[in-house]
């Protein structure tokens, strides 16, 4: 199968991510992808949410188009007992997984439910089943996903446990398996997970068994619910059910365990929408129910349904697709008709009101399966190729040549035939006919798979996921995607935050995770959300968000989640990172800097638009390095001190601070010309000086300078009543420093425990001793956390906790009392950024624990799903 030529350039330029990404910049808005649903308002469009760490809520569609019909599978018919009803209350709205109310309504995003895996015959085990017998393409056409296509010596899983296809809603997943049976991961806030329990902080990391289901031949995910199609053609349903979407004539507002859906029998299909769903029955008609806003049930009228209505008029249905507020269906002819939300040009015309009944897409012909998202649509067609329609922000429609409005449908870019496509947000992915995987649109949290990330790195025209084994079944979820693998696999890549990959971590490692195919490294930096080594050759390779460092695009809005080489660095005797920004200090004395030129934290007053590896101007003979953000800070062999960039808060420490850029290092601050060591926090700055005291400037909100004040001081000012200094650190509003006796000290901000005092403690004026540490020998500060090195090769934090950066089960309550890192010895240096930390181990491996979304742990971006 040809690749397309500029990922073919990506391949050979970086093994990871320092291709360049596709042509045309990516829109700054998006159409809007949260819409709250409820029975008698309509449907309202909320802003985009991009926020890293606020998972958006969507569910994107999986579509297959089998050509043989599979028979059911034959697990014995068990009846699950019908949910007790639920209080009658709003379900909670899903924008952030830790702050939901559980009396506040879910916020469906994207509805494109997952439909289906593609038809198996595997030895000793009973045909995948998971697409309806409605969507068999004629004998007289080609049918790209026709079982014969499959070779049966790479289907390596043949047992009743091995997983036959998966699906996904915003921020959680299920997988149904060859034993009829079905699991659950990720959010568990209104029931997705099936398990008989809900709330807004519970979460399942790895998956958990959906109760008293039994027979199940295919799944569909919708936002926050979840339909089984059970081998009897009944349809069972769970998760929220604010607009009545499970169907059970029920008035609750979640349905924790599988429910039947009333008015249901001899269903084909199942397809789960934002707040809505619809089954496709043996007779070709298709029922819906739910939310009726916008018209998305069909039947000429706009009220909601709590349980199965026909749409009326339309016969002869092969498949069908729920989007966020929308629904389609292919008939046997190969045309399409969809109905509901139409301003987003989700219904192939350019319409601004909604439409209540089923109406034809132009332009569309030989549909043989379908997929719908939050505002653009898919059809597969029994040639193999497909075609999208809608609204095309972040390029989701898979033509490059389609411009960023709504449109009508276009050729998506792939030349080997499609076995399934999936649409989803801000992204869309097509499974291959050779079990490859392509993805495009954005690659927020590296969703679409080729080992970088970034909400801007767009793709318009396909790309392959790296790394992936052949795949017999995809799914969609708001910000990650989850393959079923030949070998009998599961593997998610992309977001993580709410347990969603499937690999143990909720929103980060507890257990300190080895970096792979690190090697000989001497030096480690880490800041913000990326991770940086220095390697014993004098190279540099880092990994993470931003900062990466290779020519191109690559180094500036997009990271990587495996170590990449950093171009053009060579002889480096010290390596620092900043938030956005890195340097380099080569053995010349000379330094290089690369990432975003923002304030001009490069040094460079001629560094052009895009960034490049620059040569700080007019600075020699540097020993050290400290950087924040946007600001970068050397210290000279004569023991002054010189930065440059940013300067609001006097984070040059040049006397005054201003709105001005600095790009070169021309003026030194004032009154330090002994300094032996740097610190740095996110804008404030500190001087290890010749006796042994510190003197800091810059930011002084939080009493970070250590002076006993919150005044800015554009000026260096001295730490109070701290000496004997060996070592000094900055967090992004506290210090730290470790003393030449062992022991270790810490102000500023102390709102999560960071500076080592009770959480009562607000804000920490004066140097204050931390727990009984009395041999540390190295510190390390990250934004609301803080480490130490001990003697005996431990290591030792305290503070922020909410993504396991104290490598601890993730807590909303972080803890001031220093406790040891468990399994991790022999380390003999450490660092530490926004909500993750990196040891340096004594045979010059890494290993990492904490925040792990921006592949700031260097594991690489795909992830097992264990049970």
């Amino acid at each position: 199968m040809p690749l397309p030529a500029r990922i073919l350039l990506a391949v050979a330029l970086c093994a990871a991510c320092s291709s360049d990404p596709q042509s045309g910049s990516a829109p700054t808005t998006d159409a809007g992808d949260e819409q709250a649903i409820v029975d008698t308002a309509p449907d309202l469009t909320a802003p985009d949410v991009t926020a890293p760490d606020a998972p958006d809520v969507t569910a994107p569609d999986v579509v297959t188009a089998p050509d043989v019909t599979a028979p059911d599978a034959t697990a014995p018919d068990v009846t699950a007992p019908d949910a007790p009803d639920a209080p009658d209350v709003t379900a909670p709205d899903v924008t952030a997984p830790d702050v939901t109310a559980p009396d506040a309504p879910d916020a469906p995003d994207v509805t494109a439910p997952d439909v289906t895996a593609p038809d198996v015959t595997v030895p000793d085990v009973t045909a995948l089943d998971a697409a309806p017998d409605v969507v068999d393409v004629p004998d007289a056409s080609p049918d790209v996903v026709d079982a014969a296509d499959v070779p049966l010596d790479v289907v390596a899983c043949t047992g009743p446990t091995c997983p036959l296809q998966a699906v996904a809603g915003s921020n959680f997943a299920c997988a149904r398996f060859a034993d009829g049976t079905v699991a659950c991961w990720g959010s568990n806030q209104v029931g997705q997970i099936g398990d008989g329990t809900y709330g807004p902080s519970i979460y399942r990391e790895r998956p958990t068994p959906v109760r008293g289901l039994s027979d199940v031949v295919e799944l569909s995910a919708g936002v926050t619910h979840v339909c089984a199609r059970r081998g009897d053609g009944s349809v069972w349903c769970w998760g929220a059910n604010n607009t009545r979407q499970v169907g059970s004539g029920r008035s609750g507002s979640w349905e924790p365990n599988a429910s039947v859906a009333v008015g249901v029998s001899d269903a084909r299909q199942v397809a789960c929408g934002g707040s809505h769903t619809c089954a496709l029955l043996g007779d070709g008609t298709v029922r819906c129910w739910g939310a009726n806003t916008l018209g998305q049930l069909g039947d000429g009228t706009t009220t909601a349904r709590p349980t199965a209505n026909p749409v009326p008029g339309l016969t002869g249905v092969r498949a069908i697709a729920a989007g966020n507020n929308f629904t389609c269906a292919a008939l046997d002819d190969g045309s399409v008709r969809c109905w509901g939300e139409a301003a987003g040009g989700q219904l192939g015309r350019s319409l601004t009101a909604p439409v209540n009944v089923p109406t034809a897409v132009p332009g569309v012909a030989g549909a043989v399966a379908l997929t719908a998202g939050v505002t653009h649509a898919c059809a597969l067609r029994a040639d193999g190729s497909a075609l999208c329609w809608g609204t095309n922000l972040y390029g989701v429609l898979g033509n490059p040549a389609t411009s960023r409005v709504d449109v009508a449908a276009v050729t998506v870019a792939l030349s080997s035939p499609i076995r399934s496509i999936q649409a989803g947000t801000r992204h869309t992915c097509a499974l291959m006919r050779d079990g490859a995987v392509y993805c495009w649109g954005s690659n927020e949290r590296g969703v679409l798979g080729d080992g970088r990330s970034g909400l801007n790195d767009v793709w318009r025209t396909p790309t392959v996921t790296r790394d992936l084994p052949p795949a017999l079944g995809l799914a969609t979820g708001r910000a990650f995607n989850c393959a079923v693998t030949y070998e009998g696999a599961i593997q998610c890549w992309g977001a993580g935050l709410s347990g969603e990959l499937g690999n143990g971590a909720v929103q980060g490692f507890a257990t300190p995770q080895t970096v792979p195919g690190l090697r000989n490294v001497v030096q480690l930096e880490a800041r913000g959300l990326r991770t940086c080594a220095r390697l014993s050759d004098g190279t540099v390779s880092c990994w993470g968000d931003k900062a990466l460092g290779a020519p191109g695009w690559g180094q500036y809005e997009f990271g990587c989640f495996a170590p990449v080489p950093v171009t053009g660095i060579e002889a480096a005797d010290e390596v620092a990172v900043g938030v956005e920004h890195a340097c380099a200090r080569l053995r010349s004395g000379t330094i290089r800097c690369w990432g975003p030129t923002t304030y001009g934290a490069l040094g460079s007053a001629t560094a052009g638009a895009l960034p490049t590896i620059t040569d700080v101007t007019g600075v020699r003979d540097a020993t050290a390095l400290a950087l924040g953000y946007s600001r970068s800070c050397a210290l000279l062999g004569d023991g002054s001190v010189r930065c440059w960039g940013r300067n609001y808060d006097g984070d040059l420490g040049i006397g005054a601070a201003d709105a001005a850029n600095h790009p070169v290092a021309d003026r030194a601050v004032v009154g330090v010309s002994d300094a032996i060591g740097l610190g740095a926090g996110r804008y404030h700055a500190c001087a290890l000086r010749r006796g042994r005291t510190v003197a800091c400037w810059g930011a002084n909100g939080q009493g970070q300078l250590g002076d006993g004040t919150t005044a800015t001081g554009p000026s260096p000012v001295a730490v109070a009543g701290l000496t004997d200094v060996a070592q000094v650190v900055g967090g992004a509003e506290h210090t730290c420093a470790r003393r030449t006796d062992g022991s270790v000290w810490c102000w500023g901000l102390n709102g999560n425990g960071q500076c080592g005092a009770d959480l009562s403690v607000l804000r920490v004026a004066a140097p204050m001793r931390v727990g009984d540490i009395a041999d540390a020998r190295a510190l390390a500060a990250g934004d609301g956390f803080t480490c130490a090195l001990r003697a005996d090769g431990t290591v030792w934090c305290w503070g922020r906790n909410t993504s396991s950066q104290l490598a601890e089960a993730p807590a909303s309550v972080g803890r001031g009392t220093p406790m040891a890192v468990q399994g991790l010895a022999g380390v003999t240096a450490i660092t530490a950024g926004a909500e993750h930390a990196c040891a340096l181990l004594g045979d010059e491996t890494v290993r990492c624990w904490g925040a792990f979304n921006d592949g700031q742990l260097g594991l690489g971006h795909l992830y097992v799903v264990r049970r």
